[in-house]
């Protein structure tokens, strides 16, 4: 069940809600805690607030499963680097986190409609977190051939 609510703001979306369902349905009986930041930095997902918010809370739950993310290209360097501080400092702490890789994977996609370019998420490519991506099986009949999954970057 879930024991409580973390929030800095906002209400938690459609994403959020899907991601405390199949967080109950897999983990049942276990603590669960919804943390919501809301607003936005640069139009894009408020992690360095959230991060703030975690490495200044005395007590954490261990792992962290987030389903959001930006377009690497979308952020500064220097943003994304004080991002990393702080999930480096989590690390420290003992608190995982894990990160969807991407709902369109990673590799080739067209950037403003002229050429194919590797295109990250962020912060799935992060090297403090667990990027995680979803495979498929090549048949819905049989389980024998397995692939990296059309909408997962890979994990």
């Amino acid at each position: 069940a879930v024991v409580s609510t973390q929030s800095t703001g906002g209400k938690p979306g459609l994403e959020a809600n899907l991601d405390v369902q199949y967080l109950l349905s897999l983990g049942a009986n276990i603590s669960t805690v919804l943390w919501s930041t809301g607003g936005l930095h640069e139009k894009q997902e408020p992690f360095l607030e959230w991060a703030l918010t975690l490495t200044n809370t005395t007590d954490l739950p261990h792992v962290f499963s987030v389903s959001y993310g930006d377009v690497e290209r979308s952020l500064s360097t220097e943003y994304m680097a004080r991002i990393n501080k702080e999930f480096q400092k989590l690390g420290v702490r003992g608190v995982s986190i894990l990160f969807a890789s991407g709902d369109d994977g990673a590799g080739c996609h067209a950037y403003n409609d002229t050429a194919f370019t590797f295109e990250p998420q962020y912060p799935a490519s992060s090297p403090f977190v667990t990027s995680v991506g979803g495979t498929q099986f090549t048949s819905l009949f049989s389980d024998v051939n397995e692939e990296g999954n059309d909408i997962s970057g890979g994990g």
